[in-house]
């Protein structure tokens, strides 16, 4: 018999889905963490989306102003340390916060960090003119670089 860890190392009883204690997906000793089951949930909501950008972008203006001089290098060192995070790990901190992930809507499977990195480089594009890809995003549901990387954003029920 095969005891039941969360990604995180937490024992929990068999059966469960996520790990009470963190959040984090179930895995046995024996197997790794199947991704695929991301695929069966629902797409994130447009205001769950929007919550999580003003938490990492919030988070990150907020580091800036607290450090003053060092400011613009610590948004920058954030700002791909949380796109590599969610490349990793289906999650920046914001997404976290708002149970969602990021994924490859071909496999269910988390893009990798640096596929993390051009996904949030490719925001440029949805930023661009006046932010019609975001504007994009909230309706649909998918912004232009989710489209460009085949990436969907998952809403985890909470």
């Amino acid at each position: 018999m095969s005891s039941t860890f969360c990604t995180n190392g937490h024992a929990v009883s068999s059966g469960a889905t996520y790990c009470p204690i963190c959040g984090a997906f179930m895995v046995s000793s024996t197997t790794t963490v199947d991704q695929t089951n991301l695929l069966a949930l629902p797409q994130a909501t447009a205001g769950a989306r929007f919550v999580e950008w003003l938490i990492d972008y919030g988070a990150g203006i907020m580091l800036s102003l607290v450090t003053a001089g060092l400011g613009l290098v610590l948004f920058v060192a954030f700002y791909f340390i949380n796109a590599w995070y969610e490349g990793e790990t289906g999650q920046t901190l914001g997404k976290k916060a708002m149970n969602l992930y990021v994924i490859d809507g071909r496999t269910g499977r988390f893009i990798g960090g640096p596929s993390g990195i051009g996904r949030h480089l490719l925001h440029l594009l949805d930023a661009l003119p006046l932010g019609l890809g975001y504007i994009v995003g909230l309706i649909t549901g998918r912004t232009f670089a989710d489209r460009i990387l085949g990436t969907i954003v998952v809403a985890r029920p909470q």
